[in-house]
């Protein structure tokens, strides 16, 4: 998993595919929805990934939950896109952990 930092304004993640909502695409994720719903975060991510494949990414401010996303992506999804917008107002702290983060899973 690389975890990709891109600035507010200038820097733009490589582009991708995107996908249309359909009829069936929106009774497709209901389903899915209704089915996942008491699933461990992991089984959903997995589906979410095996669905969607590159197309799927996952944006981070690295806060408590998005670390604990981060750990079930790495486990299920090791080579999905991630990414963190660069505001210019992030705490020290959390670049740290930002750099942190990257060293472990990416």
């Amino acid at each position: 998993m690389e975890v990709t930092t891109i600035s507010s304004s200038l820097d733009r993640p490589a582009p991708m595919e995107s996908l249309s909502e359909t009829p069936e695409l929106a009774a497709e994720i209901a389903e899915a929805s209704r089915r996942l719903e008491a699933a461990h975060p992991r089984e959903v991510i997995r589906w979410a990934y095996d669905r969607f494949g590159r197309q799927l990414t996952m944006a981070t401010a690295f806060g408590p939950e998005g670390c604990v996303i981060l750990r079930y992506v790495a486990e299920v999804a090791p080579d999905l896109y991630v990414f963190n917008v660069d505001t210019g107002y992030q705490f020290r702290e959390t670049l740290e952990l930002r750099d942190r983060i990257a060293q472990k899973y990416g």
